[in-house]
């Protein structure tokens, strides 16, 4: 009976220990709880705490969420989910969720700084007050932890110390630089553009992961070219009459899907000279579908940049890429009853993002539409 009751209660504890290790969510009045996250919607986070013998399903709206931490240091910011496509917020949720990669012993720790600096090295030893650590060229050096936000450690442990907001305002740079440094060498030497600022040889490594290379700059800014010349493409289809409603209707819902949530277009018309109206992206492509004319024509030509591609600090790519519009509507006789020209600039993004396969990091990027002005209209 003794030795039944010890099996249940090690069992027991095994699978307690295991809940509380897996994930950890920060809410913003500070309050940190730790358990299994059980779903993460456009609403809430649930998540399963053990408490004594059984456990608890906790329940908390998305805007009281601030941070969520998986068991190999991966963290989400519902800050950032909300200003992706459906999609590709989909994605990074299933792979925060399913990331169960193992732990590099190669890989560094990360420490975040108050002044947002970056420190990324290997901690040697650390007490309650100080962390000792040596970077990649073998210097050695210590921290206040009065000076320290938060520590990433590479086992996939964590430490937040300060505002865990600090963590997503430098999400982006904090991921990549958990990466496994590249041997000596291997790190290309080309100047990057904007580069953000560097802490020492282990954050300098780290930042180069982000940039890309010249062939594919190149490569992506001619794939944002050819994605405003697509979104022309379903314009064409939107606005034919003689395609079905459903058709009509897949073509907006892929449009829309080349564009950031947040994204705009602005219309303007030569009966209205001056004046310009926006519109979200699907309301605007559901109103040309409606449009009473019994014949349009709707065509892009001219497309090229005005302003090329440029890294941010957030490390994403911005660009503008401008075209000319042709757009005509004819009544059922084929007599021309509206038609102008208009220059648009449309607002491009490459947006990096990490995808994990095999328990290796792959640094891939997104070609994003953002707002569509009206530069002149005749």
């Amino acid at each position: 009976m003794n030795s039944l009751f010890l099996i249940l209660l090690s069992t027991f504890l095994l699978l307690a220990g295991n809940l509380r290790a897996q994930h950890t969510v920060y809410l913003t009045d500070q309050t940190r709880v730790e358990g299994k996250i059980t779903e993460i919607t456009d609403e809430k986070v649930g998540i399963q705490v053990a408490k004594g013998q059984s456990s608890v399903k906790y329940s908390y709206k998305l805007d009281r969420v601030q941070l969520l931490f998986n068991q190999t240091g991966s963290y989400l910011c519902p800050t950032e989910l909300g200003a992706l496509l459906p999609g590709e917020r989909s994605r990074r949720i299933t792979d925060f969720m399913a990331d169960t990669s193992a732990t590099d012993p190669d890989r560094p720790d990360v420490i975040l700084k108050k002044s947002s600096d970056l420190i990324v090295a290997r901690i040697s030893n650390e007490n309650q007050e100080t962390i000792d650590y040596q970077t990649i060229d073998g210097k050695t050096a210590s921290i206040s932890k009065t000076e320290v936000a938060a520590v990433i450690y590479r086992d996939g442990r964590h430490a937040v110390l300060a505002e865990a907001a600090l963590l997503c305002d430098h999400h982006q740079l904090v991921q990549q630089s958990r990466q496994k440094p590249s041997p000596a060498g291997a790190v290309t030497t080309s100047a990057p553009r904007n580069p953000p600022v560097q802490t020492d040889s282990w954050s300098a490594q780290a930042v180069a992961i982000l940039k890309l290379s010249e062939t594919e700059y190149q490569q992506y800014r001619d794939r944002a070219i050819r994605k405003v010349e697509e979104f022309a493409t379903y314009l064409g289809v939107i606005t034919d009459k003689t395609l079905d409603a459903d058709t009509k209707n897949k073509a907006i819902d892929e449009a829309c899907k080349m564009f950031r949530a947040d994204a705009t277009i602005e219309v303007s018309s030569m009966t209205r000279s001056g004046t310009t109206n926006s519109y979200g992206i699907r309301d605007y492509l559901t109103r040309l579908k409606m449009l009473p004319y019994h014949t349009i024509s709707v065509q892009w030509s001219n497309v090229e940049y005005v302003q090329e591609l440029q890294q941010r600090a957030d490390n994403n790519y911005y660009g503008l890429i401008k075209g000319e519009q042709r757009f005509s509507g004819f009544g059922k006789d084929g007599q021309l009853q509206y038609g102008d020209i208009t220059e648009k600039s449309v607002e491009v993004m490459l947006q990096a993002y990490q995808k994990q396969k095999e328990g290796s990091v792959q640094n891939l990027w997104d070609i994003l539409l953002g707002n569509i002005g009206v530069s002149a209209t005749r």
